[in-house]
């Protein structure tokens, strides 16, 4: 039996909606690391998640799950939480918020 990825996508272009958004950044930026979403998460202490042309990809794994599958709920929540911070620390940059 195959499964889709239990990932859920985030996309922020909508912030350019109405003028200068967060910034989006694309595949080649995530491979040469000039990606600021993931590398803000690597400087809070988070594996980096796929990020790229204004989506985020926030799955479970990698210190979300437990030996046995399940979602460590604490630790999902401060992967959203920081995700969130980073975007919101890069609004700021931009005069979004």
């Amino acid at each position: 039996m195959k499964l889709n990825t239990p990932a859920v996508k985030v996309n922020y272009e909508k912030t350019w909606d109405e003028g200068l958004g967060i910034p989006i950044f694309t595949i080649e930026n995530m491979y040469a690391g000039s990606n600021l979403i993931q590398e803000g998460m690597k400087v809070m202490g988070i594996i980096p998640t796929i990020a790229y042309d204004a989506n985020i990809m926030l799955s479970p794994g990698l210190g979300t799950l437990d030996e046995e599958g399940n979602l460590i709920h604490e630790n999902a929540e401060i992967v959203v939480k920081a995700t969130y911070k980073i975007l919101e620390i890069l609004g700021k940059y931009v005069e979004l918020f």
